[in-house]
């Protein structure tokens, strides 16, 4: 879709920003995995190799102040049995609440960097619904704060 040529968009793509910090989070580990906004046709394949793949959904969120933006954003991982994906979760979890918590520059896939005010586990105790019957599938729900673009 073309849009505007004057248009510009006012917020950072909270899923493709969340796909980028747990891809990167992913490559680290041996074998690593794919992080993703659906399911890749090669998903069986991957998690047979050894590795996870990791689904991120973004709901809209809430914007305060016309200045932050939170956007619960849910993590799905899928790996070969339901104790390794809880054991990818945990991981990647930890790492992005510990390297973003308080904000942080996210580098890009594209290359380039994306700025966010902060990464954190959901206060909320209801997980985004998305229908999955897999056993293996570990979710969980986190905000990621981010300004507006500029």
């Amino acid at each position: 879709m073309q849009f505007p040529v004057d248009y510009s968009p006012a917020w950072w793509p909270a899923e493709d920003v969340v796909a980028d910090m747990v891809q990167t989070q992913l490559d680290r580990c041996d074998p690593g995995g794919v992080a993703c906004t659906w399911l890749p046709t090669n998903t069986e394949a991957i998690i047979a190799d050894g590795g996870a793949v990791v689904r991120v959904h973004a709901m809209p969120g809430i914007v305060e102040d016309r200045v932050l933006r939170y956007v619960p954003v849910q993590l799905e991982v899928l790996a070969a049995t339901r104790k390794t994906s809880t054991q990818v979760f945990d991981f990647v979890s930890d790492m992005l609440c510990t390297e973003y918590v308080a904000g942080g520059i996210v580098p890009r896939a594209d290359g380039s960097i994306t700025p966010i005010r902060g990464f954190a586990v959901s206060e909320t105790p209801q997980q985004l619904v998305f229908d999955d019957p897999d056993d293996r599938l570990v979710s969980g729900t986190f905000v990621l704060a981010t300004g507006k673009r500029r």
